[in-house]
């Protein structure tokens, strides 16, 4: 169920008119939303998964919600922001990715 909505999701960015205005923001939030149902399928719809320690499993969630979508906040940061907001997000996304890893250790 979930697979089949994820490929049908992922391969709609094939659909998407070259014409469309923001068109490479667009693939970027597609390709994240099919990342993150492939994520929700695997971590939770599958119980072989979790693990005994469920702060260690959120972090490493946190961690992989936002490499899933950074690229698309960037994206997003670029085209309606300034260098300096651009600058601040990806400071603020990098910052939250090494804290999760830093205490997964």
């Amino acid at each position: 169920g979930i697979d089949l909505l994820r490929a049908v999701t992922a391969s709609s960015v094939l659909f998407i008119p070259s014409s469309t205005p923001y068109r490479e923001i667009l693939m970027e939030g597609v390709y994240s939303l099919s990342q993150l149902m492939g994520l929700a399928n695997h971590s939770f719809f599958n119980p072989a998964h979790r693990t005994s320690r469920p702060v260690l499993q959120t972090l490493n969630l946190i961690t992989t919600i936002i490499s899933n979508i950074e690229v698309f906040a960037e994206g997003v940061s670029t085209m309606f922001g300034s260098a300096q907001q651009r600058n601040l997000l990806i400071l603020i996304i990098e910052a939250t990715k090494a804290m999760c890893r830093l205490v997964n250790i």
